[in-house]
Protein backbone atom coordinates (compact mmCIF):
# COMPACT_ATOMS: atom_id res chain seq x y z
CA UNK A 1 0.00 0.00 0.00
CA UNK A 2 1.26 3.70 -0.70
CA UNK A 3 2.02 5.94 1.71
CA UNK A 4 -0.72 8.77 1.03
CA UNK A 5 1.42 11.64 2.46
CA UNK A 6 4.58 10.60 1.18
CA UNK A 7 3.43 10.23 -2.13
CA UNK A 8 1.38 13.63 -1.70
CA UNK A 9 5.01 15.22 -0.88
CA UNK A 10 6.77 13.78 -3.82
CA UNK A 11 4.45 14.43 -6.48
CA UNK A 12 4.09 18.46 -5.16
CA UNK A 13 7.72 18.10 -5.62
CA UNK A 14 7.87 16.81 -8.98
CA UNK A 15 5.83 18.71 -10.81
CA UNK A 16 7.29 21.71 -9.09
CA UNK A 17 10.70 20.58 -10.20
CA UNK A 18 9.25 20.02 -13.67
CA UNK A 19 7.85 23.86 -13.85
CA UNK A 20 10.40 25.02 -12.98
CA UNK A 21 13.08 22.88 -15.37
CA UNK A 22 10.71 24.00 -18.37
CA UNK A 23 10.06 27.67 -17.54
CA UNK A 24 14.46 28.11 -17.62
CA UNK A 25 15.23 25.85 -20.68
CA UNK A 26 12.48 26.86 -22.63
CA UNK A 27 13.74 29.10 -26.00
CA UNK A 28 10.72 31.13 -25.63
CA UNK A 29 9.51 32.11 -21.60
CA UNK A 30 6.17 30.83 -20.99
CA UNK A 31 3.01 33.02 -19.75
CA UNK A 32 2.19 30.43 -17.29
CA UNK A 33 2.19 26.12 -17.03
CA UNK A 34 -1.01 24.76 -16.31
CA UNK A 35 -1.39 21.11 -14.85
CA UNK A 36 -4.04 19.23 -16.25
CA UNK A 37 -5.62 15.65 -16.39
CA UNK A 38 -5.79 12.94 -13.44
CA UNK A 39 -3.40 14.98 -11.26
CA UNK A 40 -5.17 18.38 -11.47
CA UNK A 41 -7.64 16.60 -9.95
CA UNK A 42 -5.87 14.84 -7.16
CA UNK A 43 -7.02 11.32 -8.59
CA UNK A 44 -3.24 10.81 -10.14
CA UNK A 45 -2.02 6.96 -9.84
CA UNK A 46 1.58 6.75 -8.37
CA UNK A 47 3.00 3.28 -7.43
CA UNK A 48 5.79 2.81 -4.72
CA UNK A 49 7.39 -0.27 -5.32
CA UNK A 50 11.03 -1.64 -5.73
CA UNK A 51 11.93 1.91 -4.05
CA UNK A 52 10.89 3.29 -7.49
CA UNK A 53 8.30 6.23 -7.88
CA UNK A 54 6.46 5.07 -11.06
CA UNK A 55 3.86 7.30 -12.15
CA UNK A 56 0.90 5.32 -14.20
CA UNK A 57 -0.23 7.04 -17.12
CA UNK A 58 1.50 10.23 -17.75
CA UNK A 59 1.39 13.89 -16.23
CA UNK A 60 0.14 16.36 -18.40
CA UNK A 61 0.41 20.23 -18.62
CA UNK A 62 -0.30 23.11 -21.26
CA UNK A 63 2.80 25.57 -21.39
CA UNK A 64 0.88 28.70 -22.22
CA UNK A 65 3.29 31.45 -24.57
CA UNK A 66 2.28 34.71 -25.40
CA UNK A 67 0.28 35.46 -28.48
CA UNK A 68 1.61 35.36 -31.78
CA UNK A 69 4.53 32.94 -30.97
CA UNK A 70 5.14 29.76 -33.51
CA UNK A 71 3.91 27.50 -31.66
CA UNK A 72 5.39 24.70 -33.91
CA UNK A 73 8.60 24.73 -32.78
CA UNK A 74 8.08 25.11 -29.67
CA UNK A 75 6.00 22.06 -29.22
CA UNK A 76 9.22 20.38 -30.90
CA UNK A 77 11.00 21.78 -27.86
CA UNK A 78 8.76 20.82 -25.70
CA UNK A 79 9.09 17.18 -27.06
CA UNK A 80 12.38 17.32 -26.55
CA UNK A 81 12.14 18.17 -22.77
CA UNK A 82 9.65 15.95 -22.14
CA UNK A 83 11.93 12.94 -23.29
CA UNK A 84 15.24 14.37 -21.36
CA UNK A 85 13.23 14.95 -18.34
CA UNK A 86 11.77 11.42 -18.29
CA UNK A 87 15.53 10.22 -18.89
CA UNK A 88 16.70 12.42 -16.33
CA UNK A 89 14.05 11.54 -13.54
CA UNK A 90 14.47 7.89 -14.72
CA UNK A 91 18.31 7.89 -13.37
CA UNK A 92 17.12 9.37 -10.30
CA UNK A 93 14.51 6.63 -9.13
CA UNK A 94 11.34 7.80 -10.52
CA UNK A 95 9.32 6.64 -13.20
CA UNK A 96 7.11 9.17 -15.15
CA UNK A 97 5.77 10.01 -18.61
CA UNK A 98 5.08 13.55 -19.60
CA UNK A 99 3.34 15.28 -21.84
CA UNK A 100 3.35 18.73 -22.64
CA UNK A 101 1.07 20.66 -25.29
CA UNK A 102 1.99 24.13 -26.35
CA UNK A 103 -0.86 26.66 -26.53
CA UNK A 104 -1.61 30.63 -26.32
CA UNK A 105 -4.00 32.30 -24.49
CA UNK A 106 -6.17 32.22 -27.31
CA UNK A 107 -6.71 28.97 -27.12
CA UNK A 108 -8.43 29.27 -23.35
CA UNK A 109 -10.78 32.45 -25.35
CA UNK A 110 -11.92 29.40 -28.01
CA UNK A 111 -12.66 26.65 -25.40
CA UNK A 112 -16.17 25.36 -26.27
CA UNK A 113 -18.24 22.46 -23.99
CA UNK A 114 -16.03 19.05 -23.90
CA UNK A 115 -14.81 16.77 -21.67
CA UNK A 116 -11.33 17.98 -21.31
CA UNK A 117 -12.85 21.95 -21.17
CA UNK A 118 -14.52 21.36 -18.41
CA UNK A 119 -12.57 19.38 -16.50
CA UNK A 120 -10.00 21.84 -17.13
CA UNK A 121 -12.34 25.05 -16.35
CA UNK A 122 -13.40 22.75 -12.72
CA UNK A 123 -9.96 21.27 -11.70
CA UNK A 124 -7.16 22.93 -13.96
CA UNK A 125 -3.85 24.45 -11.77
CA UNK A 126 -1.64 27.10 -12.96
CA UNK A 127 1.78 26.09 -11.56
CA UNK A 128 3.84 28.13 -12.47
CA UNK A 129 3.22 31.55 -14.10
CA UNK A 130 0.62 34.06 -14.09
CA UNK A 131 -2.12 32.72 -12.42
CA UNK A 132 -5.35 34.09 -14.24
CA UNK A 133 -4.54 32.36 -17.49
CA UNK A 134 -7.67 30.35 -16.92
CA UNK A 135 -10.29 32.62 -15.92
CA UNK A 136 -10.85 33.60 -19.49
CA UNK A 137 -12.39 30.06 -20.34
CA UNK A 138 -16.52 30.94 -20.87
CA UNK A 139 -18.05 29.44 -18.04
CA UNK A 140 -20.45 26.42 -19.80
CA UNK A 141 -22.41 23.62 -17.52
CA UNK A 142 -21.33 19.54 -17.47
CA UNK A 143 -25.03 19.14 -19.28
CA UNK A 144 -23.82 21.25 -21.89
CA UNK A 145 -20.57 18.92 -22.95
CA UNK A 146 -21.59 17.10 -26.76
CA UNK A 147 -22.53 13.74 -26.98
CA UNK A 148 -19.70 13.53 -29.84
CA UNK A 149 -17.22 14.55 -27.52
CA UNK A 150 -18.26 11.32 -25.87
CA UNK A 151 -18.30 9.36 -28.40
CA UNK A 152 -14.68 10.63 -29.71
CA UNK A 153 -13.58 9.41 -26.43
CA UNK A 154 -14.84 5.97 -26.42
CA UNK A 155 -12.89 5.29 -29.98
CA UNK A 156 -9.25 6.96 -28.58
CA UNK A 157 -9.71 4.02 -26.14
CA UNK A 158 -10.86 1.59 -28.54
CA UNK A 159 -7.44 2.94 -30.73
CA UNK A 160 -5.24 2.74 -27.46
CA UNK A 161 -6.59 -0.82 -26.75
CA UNK A 162 -5.77 -1.77 -30.92
CA UNK A 163 -2.09 -0.45 -29.94
CA UNK A 164 -1.58 -2.39 -26.76
CA UNK A 165 -2.98 -5.51 -26.98
CA UNK A 166 -0.49 -7.41 -28.60
CA UNK A 167 2.35 -5.56 -25.87
CA UNK A 168 5.25 -8.26 -24.31
CA UNK A 169 4.73 -9.36 -21.02
CA UNK A 170 7.72 -10.47 -20.31
CA UNK A 171 8.93 -7.13 -19.00
CA UNK A 172 7.09 -5.47 -15.25
CA UNK A 173 6.83 -2.22 -16.64
CA UNK A 174 5.11 -3.29 -20.32
CA UNK A 175 2.96 -5.36 -17.54
CA UNK A 176 1.59 -2.34 -15.42
CA UNK A 177 1.25 -0.20 -18.35
CA UNK A 178 -0.58 -2.52 -20.41
CA UNK A 179 -2.77 -3.49 -17.31
CA UNK A 180 -2.94 0.34 -16.75
CA UNK A 181 -4.46 1.44 -20.17
CA UNK A 182 -7.31 -1.28 -19.46
CA UNK A 183 -8.04 0.30 -16.40
CA UNK A 184 -8.10 3.53 -17.78
CA UNK A 185 -10.66 1.94 -20.78
CA UNK A 186 -13.00 1.28 -18.02
CA UNK A 187 -12.66 4.49 -16.55
CA UNK A 188 -13.20 6.13 -19.52
CA UNK A 189 -16.06 3.95 -20.58
CA UNK A 190 -17.87 5.14 -17.21
CA UNK A 191 -17.39 8.85 -18.33
CA UNK A 192 -18.60 8.29 -22.23
CA UNK A 193 -21.88 6.19 -20.65
CA UNK A 194 -22.94 9.07 -18.22
CA UNK A 195 -22.52 12.13 -20.70
CA UNK A 196 -24.70 10.16 -23.15
CA UNK A 197 -27.22 9.53 -20.40
CA UNK A 198 -27.06 12.87 -19.08
CA UNK A 199 -25.56 12.02 -15.72
CA UNK A 200 -21.84 12.97 -15.94
CA UNK A 201 -19.57 13.36 -13.16
CA UNK A 202 -15.98 15.37 -13.04
CA UNK A 203 -14.21 12.87 -10.98
CA UNK A 204 -13.31 9.32 -11.19
CA UNK A 205 -14.68 8.15 -8.11
CA UNK A 206 -18.09 10.37 -8.51
CA UNK A 207 -18.52 8.74 -11.77
CA UNK A 208 -18.20 5.70 -10.17
CA UNK A 209 -21.11 6.59 -7.72
CA UNK A 210 -23.47 7.50 -10.46
CA UNK A 211 -22.78 4.18 -12.64
CA UNK A 212 -23.13 2.51 -9.53
CA UNK A 213 -26.63 4.29 -8.85
CA UNK A 214 -27.35 4.19 -12.95
CA UNK A 215 -26.91 0.41 -12.84
CA UNK A 216 -29.43 -0.29 -9.61
CA UNK A 217 -31.84 2.04 -11.43
CA UNK A 218 -31.83 0.69 -15.26
CA UNK A 219 -29.59 -2.83 -15.12
CA UNK A 220 -32.57 -4.29 -16.66
CA UNK A 221 -33.86 -2.41 -19.22
CA UNK A 222 -33.59 -3.33 -22.80
CA UNK A 223 -30.39 -2.61 -24.32
CA UNK A 224 -28.34 -1.78 -20.74
CA UNK A 225 -28.41 -4.85 -19.53
CA UNK A 226 -24.31 -4.42 -19.39
CA UNK A 227 -24.54 -1.51 -16.69
CA UNK A 228 -24.36 -4.02 -13.56
CA UNK A 229 -21.34 -6.02 -14.40
CA UNK A 230 -19.54 -2.73 -15.53
CA UNK A 231 -20.56 -1.04 -12.80
CA UNK A 232 -18.88 -3.88 -10.87
CA UNK A 233 -15.09 -3.19 -12.32
CA UNK A 234 -15.21 0.33 -12.84
CA UNK A 235 -15.70 0.24 -8.90
CA UNK A 236 -12.75 -1.94 -8.95
CA UNK A 237 -10.94 0.01 -11.31
CA UNK A 238 -11.56 3.19 -9.98
CA UNK A 239 -10.27 1.71 -6.28
CA UNK A 240 -7.38 0.98 -8.01
CA UNK A 241 -6.34 4.18 -10.01
CA UNK A 242 -6.87 6.26 -6.72
CA UNK A 243 -4.56 3.59 -4.90
CA UNK A 244 -2.86 1.72 -6.99
CA UNK A 245 -1.17 -1.70 -5.44
CA UNK A 246 0.29 -4.85 -6.49
CA UNK A 247 -1.35 -6.93 -4.00
CA UNK A 248 -4.82 -6.21 -4.85
CA UNK A 249 -5.11 -5.91 -8.73
CA UNK A 250 -8.56 -5.31 -10.40
CA UNK A 251 -10.06 -7.61 -13.31
CA UNK A 252 -8.27 -10.63 -11.98
CA UNK A 253 -4.90 -9.84 -12.91
CA UNK A 254 -1.94 -11.81 -10.96
CA UNK A 255 0.67 -9.93 -10.52
CA UNK A 256 3.34 -12.75 -10.03
CA UNK A 257 6.34 -11.23 -11.56
CA UNK A 258 8.12 -14.91 -11.58
CA UNK A 259 5.41 -16.94 -13.70
CA UNK A 260 5.54 -14.98 -16.71
CA UNK A 261 3.28 -17.75 -17.97
CA UNK A 262 0.32 -16.80 -15.57
CA UNK A 263 0.92 -13.08 -15.97
CA UNK A 264 0.24 -13.37 -19.76
CA UNK A 265 -2.44 -15.32 -19.68
CA UNK A 266 -4.56 -12.97 -16.98
CA UNK A 267 -3.69 -10.12 -19.05
CA UNK A 268 -4.66 -11.32 -22.30
CA UNK A 269 -7.89 -13.07 -20.45
CA UNK A 270 -9.22 -9.13 -19.16
CA UNK A 271 -8.19 -7.99 -22.55
CA UNK A 272 -10.68 -10.64 -24.34
CA UNK A 273 -13.28 -9.90 -22.06
CA UNK A 274 -13.30 -6.42 -22.77
CA UNK A 275 -14.28 -6.47 -25.89
CA UNK A 276 -18.13 -7.85 -25.57
CA UNK A 277 -18.71 -5.34 -23.03
CA UNK A 278 -17.11 -2.53 -25.43
CA UNK A 279 -19.24 -3.61 -27.78
CA UNK A 280 -22.60 -3.24 -26.17
CA UNK A 281 -21.58 0.01 -24.90
CA UNK A 282 -20.58 0.89 -28.58
CA UNK A 283 -23.81 -0.36 -29.80
CA UNK A 284 -25.89 1.70 -27.38
CA UNK A 285 -24.26 4.94 -27.37
CA UNK A 286 -24.15 4.76 -31.38
CA UNK A 287 -27.85 3.95 -31.91
CA UNK A 288 -28.21 6.98 -29.28
CA UNK A 289 -26.10 9.22 -30.90
CA UNK A 290 -28.33 7.82 -34.57
CA UNK A 291 -31.48 8.64 -32.62
CA UNK A 292 -32.37 4.79 -33.27
CA UNK A 293 -35.13 3.73 -30.92
CA UNK A 294 -34.22 -0.29 -31.43
CA UNK A 295 -30.63 -0.92 -31.79
CA UNK A 296 -31.19 -4.87 -30.87
CA UNK A 297 -32.38 -5.14 -34.91
CA UNK A 298 -29.71 -3.25 -36.04
CA UNK A 299 -26.02 -5.01 -36.64
CA UNK A 300 -22.58 -3.07 -35.98
CA UNK A 301 -22.90 -2.04 -39.85
CA UNK A 302 -26.14 -0.49 -39.92
CA UNK A 303 -25.84 1.63 -36.84
CA UNK A 304 -22.16 2.52 -37.91
CA UNK A 305 -23.72 3.87 -41.08
CA UNK A 306 -26.02 5.63 -38.81
CA UNK A 307 -23.80 7.44 -36.72
CA UNK A 308 -22.07 8.92 -40.38
CA UNK A 309 -24.99 9.75 -41.49
CA UNK A 310 -26.01 11.72 -38.58
CA UNK A 311 -22.75 14.04 -38.87
CA UNK A 312 -23.60 17.36 -40.43
CA UNK A 313 -21.93 17.77 -44.01
CA UNK A 314 -20.42 21.04 -43.19
CA UNK A 315 -18.87 19.18 -40.74
CA UNK A 316 -17.17 16.23 -43.02
CA UNK A 317 -16.06 19.02 -45.44
CA UNK A 318 -14.01 20.61 -42.46
CA UNK A 319 -12.19 17.72 -41.46
CA UNK A 320 -11.55 17.04 -44.89
CA UNK A 321 -10.33 20.49 -45.43
CA UNK A 322 -7.74 20.23 -42.70
CA UNK A 323 -6.34 17.37 -43.95
CA UNK A 324 -5.51 18.76 -47.02
CA UNK A 325 -3.80 21.58 -45.31
CA UNK A 326 -1.13 19.35 -44.67
CA UNK A 327 1.19 18.61 -46.98
CA UNK A 328 2.43 15.20 -46.32
CA UNK A 329 -0.98 13.79 -46.05
CA UNK A 330 -1.88 15.53 -49.78
CA UNK A 331 1.04 13.19 -51.04
CA UNK A 332 -0.40 9.80 -49.52
CA UNK A 333 -1.31 7.19 -52.44
CA UNK A 334 -4.96 8.15 -53.42
CA UNK A 335 -5.18 10.96 -50.94
CA UNK A 336 -7.79 13.20 -53.63
CA UNK A 337 -9.71 9.74 -54.81
CA UNK A 338 -10.51 9.42 -51.19
CA UNK A 339 -11.55 12.51 -50.46
CA UNK A 340 -13.80 12.36 -53.63
CA UNK A 341 -15.18 9.20 -52.79
CA UNK A 342 -15.39 9.95 -48.82
CA UNK A 343 -16.20 13.50 -48.32
CA UNK A 344 -19.62 13.01 -47.79
CA UNK A 345 -19.97 9.95 -46.17
CA UNK A 346 -17.70 11.61 -43.05
CA UNK A 347 -14.97 13.03 -41.46
CA UNK A 348 -11.39 11.63 -41.20
CA UNK A 349 -11.97 11.06 -37.73
CA UNK A 350 -15.44 9.77 -37.97
CA UNK A 351 -14.21 7.79 -40.81
CA UNK A 352 -10.89 6.30 -39.20
CA UNK A 353 -13.41 5.37 -35.86
CA UNK A 354 -15.64 2.88 -38.68
CA UNK A 355 -12.30 1.34 -39.26
CA UNK A 356 -10.89 1.29 -35.89
CA UNK A 357 -14.39 -0.31 -33.80
CA UNK A 358 -14.87 -3.01 -36.27
CA UNK A 359 -10.94 -4.22 -35.78
CA UNK A 360 -11.31 -4.25 -32.55
CA UNK A 361 -14.58 -5.97 -32.28
CA UNK A 362 -12.98 -8.77 -34.27
CA UNK A 363 -9.83 -9.50 -31.82
CA UNK A 364 -11.25 -12.39 -30.28
CA UNK A 365 -11.73 -13.87 -34.10
CA UNK A 366 -7.76 -12.92 -34.71
CA UNK A 367 -6.65 -14.39 -31.76
CA UNK A 368 -8.30 -17.80 -32.16
CA UNK A 369 -7.05 -17.76 -35.71
CA UNK A 370 -11.18 -17.67 -37.23
CA UNK A 371 -11.04 -14.10 -38.48
CA UNK A 372 -11.20 -14.68 -42.96
CA UNK A 373 -10.36 -11.69 -44.80
CA UNK A 374 -13.25 -10.98 -46.40
CA UNK A 375 -14.86 -9.30 -42.92
CA UNK A 376 -12.67 -6.83 -43.15
CA UNK A 377 -14.07 -5.33 -47.19
CA UNK A 378 -15.56 -2.88 -45.70
CA UNK A 379 -13.17 -1.40 -43.42
CA UNK A 380 -10.89 -1.20 -46.07
CA UNK A 381 -13.25 0.84 -48.10
CA UNK A 382 -13.67 3.53 -45.56
CA UNK A 383 -9.89 4.21 -44.95
CA UNK A 384 -9.41 7.63 -45.12
CA UNK A 385 -5.44 7.55 -45.66
CA UNK A 386 -3.27 4.92 -46.99
CA UNK A 387 -0.25 5.77 -45.60
CA UNK A 388 2.96 4.54 -47.79
CA UNK A 389 4.67 2.51 -45.15
CA UNK A 390 1.76 0.17 -44.37
CA UNK A 391 1.16 -1.11 -47.87
CA UNK A 392 3.77 -3.75 -47.54
CA UNK A 393 1.86 -5.67 -44.98
CA UNK A 394 0.11 -8.55 -46.45
CA UNK A 395 -2.12 -9.74 -43.48
CA UNK A 396 -5.50 -7.41 -43.86
CA UNK A 397 -6.00 -7.05 -40.09
CA UNK A 398 -2.69 -6.12 -38.97
CA UNK A 399 -2.32 -3.67 -42.04
CA UNK A 400 -5.79 -1.74 -41.46
CA UNK A 401 -4.59 -1.47 -37.55
CA UNK A 402 -1.45 0.43 -38.64
CA UNK A 403 -3.37 2.51 -40.43
CA UNK A 404 -5.22 3.54 -37.93
CA UNK A 405 -2.58 4.02 -35.27
CA UNK A 406 -0.60 6.17 -37.82
CA UNK A 407 -3.81 8.16 -38.49
CA UNK A 408 -4.54 8.91 -34.53
CA UNK A 409 -0.94 10.42 -34.20
CA UNK A 410 -0.95 12.30 -37.57
CA UNK A 411 -4.03 14.27 -37.26
CA UNK A 412 -6.20 12.62 -34.87
CA UNK A 413 -5.21 13.02 -31.40
CA UNK A 414 -4.03 16.92 -31.67
CA UNK A 415 -6.61 17.73 -34.54
CA UNK A 416 -9.86 18.04 -35.15
CA UNK A 417 -10.29 16.08 -38.35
Amino acid sequence: MNSSGAVEDKTASLIEEISEQLASKLPTKPRAIVLTGSFARNEGSVLLASNRFRVLGDMEFMVVFPTGVARGPLQVSLDQQAKQLKEEFASRGTDCDLEFRAITSEYFYALRPQIFGYELLVHGQTVWGDPSVLSVIQKFSREAIPRWDAWRMLHNRIIEQLEWFDQSTACPDKVLRLHYQIIKCYLDLATTLLIFAGKYEDTYASRSVALSKWADEAGAYRGLEFLPELARRVKACTAFKLDPNTSAMPLGVRFQFEDTELLSSDLRRAVLELVPLLRQIWRWEAAMLARISNAADETDESLQTAVLRSQPIAEKLRGWARLALMPTLRRERGFFSNFSRLALQGSPRYLVYAVAAPLYFKLPALVSDQLTEDALTRSDRLLPIRFEDSKNESRAWWRLRREVLTGYRVFLRNHFA
